[in-house]
């Protein structure tokens, strides 16, 4: 099982997983998937880094992810998203940076 991941609705049939840490598991992974009740769990593009307990969020054609823990910190205030274009991952902005709480990466947006 995985907790501390993230879920996105994409449309009536399709869904976008990312993240997370894995019962049992070492650190937090990097893992995306798209999940479609016909195809099951198909792996995309790995982010940049391992997230737990961050938000995401689609907006148009993009899916972000913003905060959350990292492996390797405590806290990771960056905001990446996953281009459902391309299925590749960019980062938001040059330097973007967010305010968020160091308790499990709380952000409001």
């Amino acid at each position: 099982a995985v907790s501390g991941h993230c879920v996105v609705k994409i449309n009536e049939t399709h869904l976008f997983m990312a993240g997370g840490k894995t019962d049992g598991g070492n650190g937090y992974s990097a893992s995306t998937y798209i999940y479609s009740k016909g195809e099951g769990f198909v792996q995309q593009q790995s982010m940049s880094s391992g997230r737990y307990r961050h938000a995401c969020a689609l907006f148009q054609d993009n899916i972000y992810v913003a905060a959350g823990s990292g492996y390797h910190t405590s806290l990771s205030p960056s905001v990446i998203y996953f281009s459902l274009a391309s299925l590749t991952w960019q980062q938001f902005g040059p330097h973007t940076i967010l305010p968020v709480s160091p308790e499990f990466g709380k952000l409001m947006v």
